[in-house]
């Protein structure tokens, strides 16, 4: 149950741990200054500090899919297409295709 992990002594849970550092994060203090006001020991303190800051370095990034598809080719000027204040120019051939994706994107997007 790692919302109620204690601490080393058995006194403090994980979730006071993790306000804690995140206070300590905020407050630019050195580690001695911030855990003299919180009235908390050092080494206890320390401890937290880095094994909260090892498990949010070992998390993998969040990546989201992408496609990387190839720009229109451009044949001839001109196509305008204006939606909610915006407007975008498309060269004569671009692939309706690409036109549908995205307008698409930009609908979702609230363009």
């Amino acid at each position: 149950m790692r919302g109620v992990e204690a601490d080393m002594s058995g006194s403090k849970p994980r979730a006071f741990w993790e306000q804690l550092i995140a206070e300590f994060e905020a407050s630019g203090l050195p580690h001695r200054e911030f855990v003299q006001r919180k009235d908390v020991k050092l080494f206890t303190f320390q401890s937290w500090l880095y094994r909260l800051r090892r498990e949010r370095e070992s998390k993998p990034p969040r990546m989201l899919p992408v496609r990387v598809s190839a720009p229109p080719v451009a044949a001839r000027p001109g196509v305008l297409l204006e939606s909610a204040g915006v407007t975008l120019r498309f060269e004569v051939g671009t692939d309706v295709a690409y036109l549908g994706e995205l307008l698409a994107a930009l609908g979702r997007r609230g363009c």
